[in-house]
């Protein structure tokens, strides 16, 4: 599958649905509803799809659901800096600084 309409169909997923901004799960749901929608596949033939590799890998939609997080923060969950303190990516020492009042 193509990453640049998945990117598409993210943005959008995030900018409507404010749950799959903290549940990746919620966006992956959508997109392979999607995907089995377009291929005439049925619920029952989701397993089959996933293990066959017709609807696209939850690893890729993972990843790029963060890069559009990242690129665009008016998409981020609640949850977002947690993720990115719990990964080491911010230090905690930085959201205190953002944080605390400046008294001198």
């Amino acid at each position: 599958m193509e990453s640049s309409y998945i990117t598409k169909m993210l943005i959008g997923i995030l900018t409507n649905n404010e749950e799959s901004r903290d549940n990746l799960l919620v966006a992956v749901k959508i997109i392979h509803d999607f995907e089995l929608n377009v291929m005439g596949k049925s619920k029952e033939d989701y397993y089959e799809c996933v293990f066959e590799s017709k609807v696209s890998s939850i690893k890729t939609i993972d990843r790029i659901w963060r890069k559009v997080q990242e690129v665009h923060p008016k998409l981020r969950g609640k949850e977002w800096t947690l993720r990115q303190v719990q990964a080491g990516i911010i230090s905690i020492e930085t959201i205190i600084a953002k944080t605390q009042l400046k008294l001198f």
